[in-house]
């Protein structure tokens, strides 16, 4: 890490936890080999319902810096029919778990699921607020080719908005379908609003002014926030200063 000026170590597992005895035979050899120095992140949402608070405080002891949890929708209903197999209140528990032994956490949320309106969308953007975790990514719901997701829009009478295999890979904050009251303008302007409520809360601004990591990668930092916060015509005024003031120095 020190020869590649590394920060840390990412891990990419999405059933991390699933076998909970290997997380800690793997924190015991970190701790054993002295390894714990070194931080890393599970940056897959791993089983919140499996994130019981021995396991984390143990992969914190071990040099775990950062997990993610994929809460996907703050509507029961919703989270049962996409079965997730998890429920609000193991979500909730899982958070709190990770804060009490000293965790970062990042929280994924999906506008757009099949069955989202507005008023459940709503509902998302409230459940994130009330984890508050370090990091809240709002998606828009991809249903791919071949998915279940896929074959509901298309039985069901919606519409796929992406045209080629292109769309899919580069996120331009538009919608790739709409069905039923789930259309691209809800999808849109919920997905704008999340951010734009999560980020923008007193606590939320203070919290980010003060890390460190802010100032570190601002340039970067201030394209992400331009990207939801402010409509394309000044975005593209402020991104001309920003760009200027860079050039110039």
């Amino acid at each position: 890490m020190r020869d590649l000026g590394a920060q840390e170590i990412g891990v990419l597992d999405d059933s991390a936890n699933i076998n909970r005895k290997r997380l800690h035979d793997l924190a015991d050899l970190l701790i054993k080999e002295k390894l714990n120095h070194v931080p890393w992140i599970l940056i897959n949402g791993i089983r919140a319902n499996l994130a019981d608070e021995d396991l984390l405080r143990h992969l914190k002891q071990a040099g775990l810096l950062r997990l993610a949890f994929g809460v996907e929708t703050g509507d029961e209903d919703i989270l049962e029919s996409i079965d997730k197999r998890v429920t609000h209140e193991q979500i909730k528990q899982a958070f709190k778990n990770a804060k009490k032994v000293g965790l970062e956490t990042v929280g994924f949320f999906i506008i757009g699921l099949p069955g989202d309106t507005e008023e459940t969308m709503e509902k998302t953007i409230k459940f994130a607020c009330e984890l508050d975790p370090l990091v809240a990514n709002f998606s828009m719901m991809t249903p791919y080719p071949g998915t279940k997701v896929w074959e509901q829009v298309h039985r069901n009478g919606g519409q796929m908005l992406v045209k080629d295999w292109q769309d899919y890979v580069f996120f331009e904050g538009k919608a790739r379908f709409e069905m039923g009251e789930t259309t691209a303008a809800v999808q849109e302007k919920k997905w704008k609003e999340a951010y734009r409520r999560f980020y923008l809360r007193p606590h939320r601004i203070a919290m980010t002014l003060a890390r460190k990591s802010t100032w570190q990668h601002f340039p970067r930092t201030l394209r992400m926030a331009l990207k939801i916060v402010l409509p394309k015509k000044e975005k593209d005024a402020v991104k001309a200063m920003v760009e200027g003031t860079q050039t110039a120095s």
